[in-house]
């Protein structure tokens, strides 16, 4: 393996908290969407199963 360059190390560290907060921003909008559709569920599912 090539030794790496400190900008590359710099490079990967960046790469790697950047995917770290899109995954956690990922899970906090899914868990936000679920939320509000469990709390307009019991209007929104006639809504839902007339449109499918």
């Amino acid at each position: 393996m090539p030794q790496m360059s400190p900008m590359s190390w710099v490079f990967l560290m960046i790469l790697s908290l950047s995917s770290l907060l899109v995954v956690t921003s990922s899970i906090y909008f899914c868990f936000s969407i679920k939320n509000s559709i469990n709390k307009n569920l019991n209007s929104m599912n006639q809504k839902f199963f007339l449109m499918w």
